[in-house]
């Protein structure tokens, strides 16, 4: 916890001095392209403290509501990533839109240089998290598209036309509402609750049948970003005790949990003949 803590707090340190600096850089460089990554790096900002408020909740143990845990907690952090990005992505098509003229100061450049390496260090940081924060990462990185954008776009709309400011700014809009939508898609995906790779059921089944008994059904589903839960019915020798038997369900159980990281529901049967 102590390691989570330190990594989040650079990544929300990154974030709000990219916010800082886009921000006012856009204002005192008379920049909308600037402006428009201001607007996601405080979306960003919003979305990686949020983040850290789901990832607590997802470590909180099982109670009366959440008799599986919390791990759905993870995609409620993708939900309202993609929620805050689409806001940001209205309120940019109004900026890029404005028909007012101005004129870019020579030294804006220096403001996406010095954001993308916050954000590189951000994401880097933070993917140590794990799959929880994907989105958040995923999203991230478009931060440090934009800015190598700004960098390429700023010295020629200072020296040709404001006009290449404003089309750099509609290209970002453009590249944000891609990852907005290709996120979704993912998340609506995971939201279902589909079955994990078949090298996790796969194992199990291996895994079971070598402490000597059959495995009849076994059914598992995805719970959040990095969590399976699901249950197995095995057949047993009839002769086998009831004791043997829980005691022989209890290790499926923790082998399940610690080898694959799935919470099982084991159902013991009679061996047919």
């Amino acid at each position: 916890m102590d390691e989570a803590k330190r990594i989040l707090m650079i990544s929300i340190t990154a974030a709000a001095l990219a916010s800082v600096l886009n921000t006012v850089g856009g204002v005192a460089f008379h920049s909308r392209l600037l402006v428009i990554n201001g607007l996601t790096c405080i979306a960003n900002l919003v979305v990686i403290i949020s983040n850290a408020y789901f990832y607590r909740k997802e470590l909180e143990p099982e109670d009366l509501d959440h008799p599986f845990g919390h791990a759905g907690y993870s995609l409620s952090a993708s939900v309202l990533t993609l929620l805050v990005y689409a806001f940001i992505l209205g309120l940019g098509v109004d900026e890029v839109l404005n028909p007012s003229r101005y004129s870019v100061a020579g030294m804006a450049w220096l403001v996406p240089l010095i954001v993308a390496g916050l954000y590189t260090v951000s994401v880097i940081t933070v993917r140590r998290l794990g799959e929880q924060f994907v989105t958040y990462s995923n999203v991230t990185t478009s931060e440090i598209a934009e800015s190598l954008v700004a960098l390429a776009v700023l010295p020629l709309a200072h020296y040709v036309s404001f006009e290449i400011d404003r089309l750099g700014a509609a290209a970002m809009l453009i590249y944000l509402a891609y990852q907005v939508i290709t996120n979704s898609k993912a998340i609506l995906y995971k939201v279902t609750g589909p079955a994990p790779p078949r090298s996790v059921s796969e194992g199990l089944t291996k895994d079971i049948s070598s402490m000597g008994v059959k495995v009849k059904d076994l059914k598992l589903r995805s719970v959040g970003d990095n969590y399976v839960a699901g249950y197995v019915i095995i057949e047993a020798p009839p002769t086998e005790s009831v004791e043997a038997a829980h005691e022989l369900a209890d290790k499926i159980e923790i082998m399940a949990l610690e080898k694959y990281n799935v919470k099982l529901v084991v159902h013991i049967e009679p061996e047919r003949a």
